[in-house]
């Protein structure tokens, strides 16, 4: 056919033809994914179980069981047109009218049985012979061989072959009501008219086939336009929407899509600034903290204790309620307090460990507190670091855990907190 083409796009099986505004060509069809996809069905809400079929609520179609009987545990009795209730062994169910009962009665075993066959000796089957009807009965005769050399084929009742030039070639077509039809042989010259109606069809249309008048129609592609399903209101649609589902109305309604603004959602929680800024001035109910928080000063402290000039001097001078003697040991000027100036020196001081008098050298004295140093540059350390050694910074307390070895660190060392308590 010379509007036809089938060969650019070879088509698969369940293809249609398309018009494509030249030619008819192969077109897969857009098929459901899911029955859950039509409009009117919904087999989500209520997973349909085996068996159950699909019945209309008011609503939508949605799984449930058939009503139809099981069969396999029903009997003849149960049926309101049957009555066994007189049945017999060997008996049949014959209708009497208004319902089958049971009845003994033979079942036909050949053609002679049958009430309409004439089964009698003139007319008695014989090999080769055939049941012929004479408008009251079936007879048997014998077979009549037709000569069908004498015979047309344009005799036959549905075949027609009327106004057709014959060719060599040509083949009959079935035209699907009144019969076989001569067709040209040569099908690249045969006219769509033949099986198309002659109506000029429109880009993207389809032909469905119109059984009253046996010919294709060009016609729009069914269910096209959403608009046309009965649960489905476009009222108010508009560019770039989308369809949601309205249970109030048992529609689809056109509804404007999501901004994808954070500020178009519903019940938002309050969040302060620092949700944005992350800075700690931002956030809320913050706590009054002092400066020492920031600056590590013990001067920034509230509440500070009157420390008395000696706790940062060291000097006997700056004692409060200095004593002007100590009694037994000669001292009766303060401001002289040189082991020479005593009166009577003691040899020994009971319970200090000291027998011989004080030579004035730190490293005479017992129990003495630990030793600060210079904050270490590692924690290995260096030559004449001791266990006990201890060095402070703002930020760290280091302690000297075993003697210096070179070859093991000897320091370890603790953060201290800058928070207050």
């Amino acid at each position: 056919m010379n509007d036809v083409d089938l060969v650019t796009t070879p088509p698969v099986t369940g293809d249609i033809l398309k018009y494509d505004g030249l030619q008819w060509v192969a077109h897969s069809p857009a098929a459901i994914p899911s029955i859950d996809e039509i409009g009117d069905v919904d087999v989500s809400t209520v997973a349909p179980n085996i068996g159950q079929v699909l019945k209309w609520d008011g609503t939508n179609f949605t799984p449930a069981n058939d009503a139809i009987a099981d069969f396999e545990s029903l009997s003849f009795s149960v049926f309101q047109d049957v009555d066994v209730a007189s049945a017999a062994s060997g008996d049949h169910l014959i209708y009497d009218g208004s319902k089958w009962i049971p009845e003994d009665a033979d079942i036909p075993k050949n053609l002679n049985d049958l009430l309409d066959v004439n089964h009698t000796t003139t007319n008695a089957l014989q090999p080769g012979h055939l049941l012929s009807w004479s408008g009251s009965e079936w007879e048997s005769r014998p077979e009549t061989p037709v000569d069908l050399s004498t015979h047309s084929i344009n005799e036959l009742l549905d075949v027609t072959t009327d106004n057709v030039i014959l060719g060599t070639g040509m083949y009959l077509r079935y035209d699907g009501g009144s019969g076989w039809k001569a067709s040209p042989a040569d099908t690249t010259t045969l006219d769509m008219l033949d099986l198309f109606a002659n109506t000029q069809p429109l880009d993207e249309q389809i032909y469905i086939f119109n059984g009253t008048a046996n010919v294709f129609e060009p016609a729009d592609i069914p269910f096209q336009n959403l608009g046309i399903l009965s649960d489905t209101d476009l009222t108010g649609l508009g560019d770039d929407m989308i369809l949601r589902y309205n249970s109030a109305t048992s529609n689809w309604e056109p509804e404007a899509p999501f901004d994808e603004s954070y500020l178009s959602l519903t019940d938002l929680p309050t969040i302060s600034q620092v949700g944005n800024t992350g800075e700690y001035s931002d956030l809320l109910n913050k706590p009054d903290l002092k400066p020492v928080a920031t600056g590590g000063s013990y001067n920034d402290l509230t509440d500070l204790p009157t420390l008395h000039a000696m706790s940062a001097t060291g000097s006997f001078n700056d004692m409060v309620d200095k004593p002007t003697a100590i009694s037994g040991l000669g001292i009766t000027d303060y401001t002289d307090i040189d082991f020479d100036d005593l009166g009577t020196k003691p040899t020994t001081i009971a319970g200090y460990g000291i027998t011989d008098a004080f030579d004035g050298s730190y490293l005479s004295l017992t129990d003495v507190p630990p030793k600060y140093k210079a904050e270490p540059t590692t924690s290995v350390g260096q030559a004449g670091d001791s266990a006990g050694d201890m060095a402070l910074t703002e930020s760290y307390l280091y302690v000297c855990v075993r003697d210096f070895d070179g070859t093991d660190g000897c320091w370890k060392r603790i953060t201290l907190s800058s928070q207050t308590w």
